[in-house]
């Protein structure tokens, strides 16, 4: 749907369709980062918040991860940061509902991967405070409902896709063979094939193993979350969280990009608890001033310190098919030195 769009674009500018392709990408980062900067000023930035942003899973991990780079959950990034942003404004009008809904059911037929993700609208709605959740409930559940029957349409009306036939009608529009590489040309057409190959994927690679330490090195911050909130108020957004990780389980079943699908569900996190954290007093709005950091304890902010900045140097969370959590930074470099040493002939 998107890619007809942009296609259709290519043909009146008479511009690349890579061009489209890239600038839509870079203006769904832009919105992304935007209305999560928006949605945070104002309010205290923890130290556990802070550490699980910069998260090799988070925001990092398509520094990290090359191929985890322009993937179509941007999209679903920057609306849900959208709709959080105008929960955080007590903005919801029914015209802005009907236009995140319109966003959600186009950007569901783009990727049905965004089905699996649609309950943060949800879980976003909960965080805000009583005299507006009902309204802020009705129009997460008019998304989420929109989304389902996206999902719905495209599990109905969806034929299965002739690689081939499509990728010569993308190479007859002018684009380069690299195009029909990937999903194009998958072998895998029914959902109990990609079952089979994902359960010999997760046994080959030890995926288990490797996304588990993935998992653990990034949600260490999440400790200090647990020890400075109430326990009720922990106890709700875990609950939330464990049903939205449920109901995206077929995914991990149904495909081999774990690590994509851990990082669509730490950034909705992320966005989410936006909501819940701490605005500062009227005295320090009105006084301009650099926003600092809520540390813990010293121990706790050493401890973390060295379990979640130095890792990154070390770890990055792989998309798919790896058996281990990678080199990070160091990796990155030891390979540009063997470049380098190539390239001189050494």
């Amino acid at each position: 749907m998107i890619g007809s769009m942009l296609s259709g674009l290519a043909d009146v500018t008479r511009l690349p369709v890579t061009v489209w392709v890239g600038l839509a990408q870079i203006a769904q980062f832009v919105v992304f980062i935007y209305c999560l900067l928006r949605v945070l000023s104002g309010r205290f930035k923890p130290f556990w918040y802070v550490l699980l942003l910069l998260s090799p899973a988070t925001l990092l991990f398509s520094f990290f991860e090359v191929s985890g780079v322009g993937r179509k959950e941007t999209l679903y990034f920057a609306l849900l940061t959208w709709f959080v942003l105008g929960l955080d404004r007590q903005r919801v009008t029914v015209l802005q509902t009907l236009v995140w809904t319109a966003v959600s059911v186009a950007i569901t037929l783009s990727h049905e991967l965004i089905l699996f993700y649609a309950p943060y609208y949800l879980i976003a709605a909960m965080g805000v405070p009583k005299p507006q959740r009902a309204q802020a409930l009705r129009a997460a559940g008019i998304m989420l409902l929109g989304s389902w029957m996206a999902g719905a349409a495209v599990l109905l009306l969806a034929k299965p896709l002739d690689g081939p036939a499509f990728c010569d009608t993308l190479m007859q529009s002018g684009l380069s063979s690299t195009v029909c590489q990937g999903i194009v040309l998958w072998k895998l057409q029914d959902l109990r094939s990609s079952f089979d190959e994902t359960l010999l994927t997760i046994r080959y690679f030890g995926y288990l193993k490797t996304y588990a330490m993935a998992l653990v090195l990034s949600l260490a911050p999440v400790f200090v979350w647990l020890r400075r909130y109430r326990p009720g108020t922990v106890r709700l957004h875990l609950r939330w969280m464990v049903a939205a990780w449920a109901w995206s389980s077929l995914a991990f079943l149904l495909a081999v990009d774990w690590g994509r699908f851990i990082q669509i569900h730490l950034v909705s996190a992320l966005v989410v608890l936006a909501l819940r954290l701490r605005r500062r007093d009227a005295t320090a709005l009105a006084a301009p001033s650099v926003p600092r950091l809520n540390v813990p304890s010293t121990k706790v902010r050493w401890g973390l310190a060295i379990l979640c900045m130095l890792p990154p140097i070390f770890w990055h969370m792989p998309t798919c098919c790896e058996s281990g959590i990678g080199g990070g930074v160091a990796g990155k470099a030891e390979h540009g030195v063997v470049a380098i040493m190539r390239l001189a002939g050494l």
